[in-house]
């Protein structure tokens, strides 16, 4: 499973899921103190193989100053804004697992040369 790496306020976490809470409670996996920002704002949840930014705010979570409700999270790096488009962000990057080698692929057959005749 991948895992999430989130970056904030100086501060750096990398999570296994299934779910990271941001927001201004103390009991959040992410505290925050833009009073801006609800008190359980925005969910980072497992859904299936994907990491879906959820928000469960009153003023909203911005992306790229766009207002988000989910968003899958898919390549790079990705700044939330809480409770407005603007502020320190939060950043959050889904961290790819390796990939487990495959099977070995076998030799190919050797095939058996007809006797020399002379």
């Amino acid at each position: 499973m991948d895992r999430l790496q989130v970056q904030w306020a100086g501060t750096t976490r990398t999570f296994d899921g299934p779910r990271v809470v941001i927001g201004r409670e103390l009991d959040c996996d992410v505290p925050v103190t833009d009073a801006r920002a609800s008190r359980h704002h925005a969910f980072v949840q497992v859904e299936g193989e994907t990491w879906v930014v959820v928000d469960a705010s009153s003023n909203g979570t911005f992306v790229a100053g766009q207002q988000i409700t989910r968003l899958p999270l898919r390549g790079g790096p990705v700044s939330l804004h809480l409770g407005g488009p603007v502020g320190e962000p939060v950043v959050v990057t889904v961290l790819t697992a390796p990939q487990a080698p495959g099977p070995p692929t076998p030799a190919p057959p050797v095939q058996a040369s007809a006797p020399h005749q002379a």
